[in-house]
């Protein structure tokens, strides 16, 4: 929640210098545009919860208060915990990947990367036989997941450690967000 509430003129021309129209900021905020009219004119003194919705509207317009939900690749390109390891290979090749999400009814349960496979190959004695492995026996914890609504800089934080956060909504995976994709936003 801010600490300043801005005047209305100040909202005008925040909306104006992100070239934003009073209908483009409203539908982000959720509100009318005539509502974002007459709250530039100082006709009406808004609820708090619609002044943050303007101003989140504002901040993401900016940069600033990007959600995972905005920035995630989809679909998610994944494994089953009972493929092999070669099916596994197969995706990560076909998607340009380096790590994949391995799932077992529907739900994320672990995960497999070039990184770990490599290693696995490293020290195998077979390299047919590992390419047979099922990918449970292979795969490791899953990547650490979130909703769509977290912002971008929670997520930062999140993969100073791990290389992808998985986007789940209602316990199904919907997208994924890579440390490449978030860099992206750095200007």
């Amino acid at each position: 929640m801010p600490l300043h509430m801005p005047h209305p003129a100040e909202v005008r021309a925040l909306r104006k210098k992100l070239a934003l129209t009073q209908a483009q900021l409203a539908k982000a905020a959720g509100v009318s545009q005539p509502l974002i009219a007459r709250i530039e004119n100082g006709t009406v003194d808004p609820r708090c919860s619609t002044y943050n919705a303007i101003l989140e509207a504002l901040n993401r317009a900016e940069g600033k208060g990007i959600l995972l939900g905005e920035v995630m690749t989809r679909p998610v390109a994944t494994v089953r915990a009972t493929d092999t390891v070669s099916v596994a290979i197969r995706v990560m090749r076909e998607k340009g990947i380096s790590q994949v999400p391995v799932l077992a009814k529907g739900s994320p349960v672990g995960s497999l990367s070039d990184r770990v496979i490599v290693h696995a190959l490293s020290e195998a004695t077979d390299a047919d036989a590992l390419a047979r492995t099922p990918v449970q026996d292979l795969m490791a914890p899953p990547l650490p997941m979130a909703g769509p609504e977290m912002g971008v800089e929670q997520a930062y934080r999140l993969l100073e450690d791990q290389d992808a956060i998985l986007v789940l909504e209602k316990g199904k995976v919907v997208g994924i967000v890579s440390k490449a994709d978030l860099l992206t936003l750095v200007r």
